[in-house]
């Protein structure tokens, strides 16, 4: 009996078990559920009690209130803001066409003959828009270059007065010539090409301005370029002529530039001059032709034991000559038929058509390396003081567009022109103070100012002074003449 029992039991046990297992898991799923059917509930209630609150808010601040009206401002800023971008545009526009009529207006101040006028007006196209100013400058400019200018008038004392279209050339290269920082910008491929086309202008006073534009933003390389290229013509087509133990170059006549803006005020103003063809030495006198044809001593060295034995050694015979007063040189040149240069001439020769600063071109860096380097010229202060005469030597390095030598280094010269406040004139034969001109070596090196060398520095003297740098060269007109006897002699070997 007891066996019957245990067998059921065992039989009916996973039957059993599957049925437990079965209504535990319904009571989880009843009891799941219960739990979303309570969370569902709290939300339902949570969104009845918005919609009471909702309701609960005056009418003008309900949603369905205020969505209409939030629509429409949204339209309203969006035809603003379309307003705007184009009110910005329209003003960006007309900023433009402002800053292109100003550009305009102060481009035709640059055909002003008065400088100060061309250079604010310069200053002030700088100050506009960096497009639109090169813009508007570089088309005056070529529009002035292609149009065919009328005859330039000449005023009193044979000072040309440029054509308004030159001016405006010269305006537009002093206006880029105040440099980089006038124009807030770095370098420029436009601007440096329009200088460097400035500079092959036919006008001698728009190459002069483009030259020095072309410095003030450093361009030294193409100004070297220049004035290499203008030195090779000038030489290929120089003529040259043998006089009195000398040899004279032939410079073409035409329009120069005379004076500088960059340095002391006698100088100035750089402008165009016309010259006629004229012949000059190549070579300042020296001691050996001084004791050929005069037979005087210079009066700086009457009485001078030093002066005499350097002047008649052999190895200073090719020296220029110093201590010579005007009235001397003056003999001098007349004796060998010729005279002494205007200041006019003389610059012309040492500077060139296109006005550069130094025989030799703009660089005195250079020049100034080789006068240190070269031992004939080492001397100390003290001794370039107590015999001065010993570093006006010549130079091989000293030369000019023309080829004309030591017109920097050698000795000062004397000119046959009065001096005057500005090198405009007049230009008449020196009466009572002549003008002076080129640097002296012993100056160069005893005042350590490059500067001194520059070709357009005017000074001058007494025609009764004169002193242990002062020289001369002479000159003659091209005009075909009958030379004197004297020009005829072959000189000392």
């Amino acid at each position: 009996m007891f066996g019957r029992w245990r067998t059921g039991r065992t039989g009916d046990s996973p039957d059993a078990a599957r049925k437990t297992a079965l209504e535990i898991r319904k009571l989880e799923l009843d009891i799941a559920g219960a739990v979303h059917v309570a969370k569902k509930a709290e939300f339902e209630a949570q969104k009845t009690e918005l919609e009471v609150h909702e309701l609960q808010r005056p009418p003008w601040r309900r949603r369905e209130f205020l969505a209409p009206f939030a629509t429409i401002l949204a339209a309203l800023l969006g035809v603003f803001g379309t307003i705007a971008i184009n009110t910005i545009t329209t003003n960006k526009k007309f900023n433009e066409i402002a800053q292109r009529d100003a550009a305009r207006r102060l481009v035709q101040n640059l055909t002003s003959d008065e400088a100060h006028v061309r250079e604010s007006a310069g200053r002030s196209l700088a100050a506009l828009d960096p497009e639109v100013n090169l813009d508007e400058l570089s088309l005056a400019y070529h529009e002035a270059k292609k149009r065919t200018a009328s005859a330039p008038g000449v005023a009193a004392e044979g000072v040309v007065t440029p054509s308004p279209d030159v001016l405006l050339r010269v305006g537009a290269m002093e206006a880029l010539g105040a440099g980089p920082d006038v124009w807030k910008r770095t370098r420029n491929e436009r601007i440096i090409a329009l200088m460097v086309e400035a500079a092959n202008d036919r006008s001698p006073l728009v190459r002069h301005k483009a030259i020095r534009a072309l410095l003030a933003w450093g361009e030294r390389a193409d100004v070297a370029r220049l004035y290499a290229r203008e030195a090779e013509f000038e030489r290929s087509r120089a003529k040259t002529e043998l006089v009195s133990g000398g040899e004279m170059v032939l410079i073409d006549g035409g329009l120069v530039v005379i004076g500088s803006d960059a340095f002391e005020a006698r100088e100035a103003p750089a402008h165009e001059h016309p010259v006629a063809p004229f012949w000059i030495d190549r070579h300042e006198v020296t001691n050996a032709q001084w004791s050929h044809v005069m037979r005087a001593e210079p009066a700086d060295q009457k009485g001078h034991a030093g002066h005499r034995a350097h002047r008649l050694e052999d190895a200073r015979r090719q020296h220029p000559v110093f201590g010579v007063t005007f009235a001397q040189a003056v003999e001098f040149c007349e004796l060998t038929g010729r005279r002494l240069p205007s200041e006019i001439e003389w610059e012309t020769a040492a500077r060139g058509r296109s006005g550069w600063t130094f025989p030799w071109g703009e660089d005195d860096t250079e020049s100034w390396k080789l006068v240190r380097r070269d031992q004939a010229v080492q001397r100390t202060i003290e001794e370039a003081w107590r015999w001065p005469w010993e570093l006006n030597v010549p130079l091989p390095w000293d030369r000019s567009i023309f080829g004309v030598m030591s017109m920097g280094w050698g000795v000062s010269e004397w000119t046959n022109t009065e001096m005057s406040p500005t090198p405009r004139g007049p230009d008449r034969p020196c009466r009572k103070t002549c003008v002076l001109r080129g640097g002296a070596g012993n100056e160069y090196i005893t005042y350590d100012q490059p500067s001194r060398a520059r070709a357009s520095r005017r000074f001058f003297r007494r025609i009764i002074e004169t002193d242990d740098n002062l020289g001369f060269r002479c000159a003659r007109n091209a005009a075909p003449s009958t030379p004197s006897a004297e020009a005829k002699k072959t000189g000392p070997k």
